[in-house]
């Protein structure tokens, strides 16, 4: 967890203790419920926002509201215990939630090198879409390189989805969750740093290809990626338009395209669209190695 975020848990939880067992006297519970308050605002500035902590969110919020009567009013707000019930259940809600969505810590890479990465966008002119539904519309694809690299000094550390919530919201719709349950994993953090230089340890590295499967996307594998990457290989993750779950090009979302796999048992010639995928993927992967 980030530290204002640790701070405003563990001042929410230590308040509505304090009120829940009469604890705090007049003179400090006429102030100390705008300490928390403060604290969320230094949190929302310069940490991330997690849709997980809302339920603490509103915790804060409520009692600076009680705080403000309080001072301003001068009502008991210990007349209030009714409420401090309700935000200690929201507050155990918000550490479950937390704890069932957490915002994981990418595995360190085991290798030598520091890892550079880098992203393009490619269009084959010689190939038409049969998965979208505009005319005259030619194949674009999306790949990432993750290679080895000497110094990151300077450079900006990417995170592990490198379009953010576009992609983890498509694989929300994909998965037929509401769009903003998986939003957290737009915060993990990749090992890899952005427009690094080559290493010039070698004049040589090997190349691996990964190609993800139906539905999946080319940071899926980025833990893979970024270990050969530390081995002194060079890594391209390549994400197939329409086969993964969202692929995101400038302002656009493209997401996979379901008629382009069927359903296997109620598809009789199932194997005809599956083999068009294939074939659909391997041309991507051709095109690729030609770029």
């Amino acid at each position: 967890m980030q530290v204002f975020e640790c701070i405003l848990l563990i001042l929410i939880f230590l308040i509505t203790l304090g009120f829940l067992f009469k604890i705090h006297t007049r003179k400090t519970y006429k102030f100390i419920c705008f300490i928390p308050f403060f604290i969320m605002i230094i949190h929302l500035v310069v940490e991330n926002i997690k849709w997980t902590l809302y339920p603490l969110y509103f915790i804060t919020c409520l009692y600076f509201l009680l705080g403000f009567i309080q001072l301003v009013i001068g009502y008991d707000i210990k007349r209030y215990k009714r409420w401090f019930n309700i935000t200690f259940s929201l507050l155990i809600l918000s550490i479950i939630l937390n704890f069932i969505f957490p915002v994981y810590d990418m595995i360190n890479p085991t290798g030598e090198y520091k890892i550079g990465t880098i992203t393009y966008d490619l269009v084959d002119n010689e190939r038409m879409e049969i998965y979208s539904e505009e005319e005259n519309d030619y194949r674009k694809i999306k790949y990432q390189i993750w290679y080895p690299t000497d110094s990151t000094t300077g450079l900006k550390r990417q995170p592990w989805l490198e379009d953010g919530k576009k992609v983890s919201r498509g694989v929300s719709k994909m998965m037929g969750l509401p769009f903003f349950v998986l939003d957290q994993t737009a915060h993990i953090m990749s090992h890899s740093y952005q427009d690094a230089l080559l290493s010039t340890k070698k004049d040589v590295y090997p190349v691996v290809i990964i190609s993800h499967g139906w539905t999946g996307f080319r940071n899926l594998h980025t833990d893979i990626s970024e270990k050969l990457a530390s081995h002194g290989f060079i890594v391209v993750g390549i994400e197939h338009t329409y086969g993964s779950s969202a692929t995101v090009f400038n302002d656009e979302v493209i997401y996979y395209n379901p008629d382009a796999l069927p359903d296997r048992d109620t598809t009789p010639d199932f194997l005809d669209y599956a083999n068009t995928l294939v074939n659909t993927y391997h041309q991507d992967i051709e095109l690729v190695l030609n770029q």
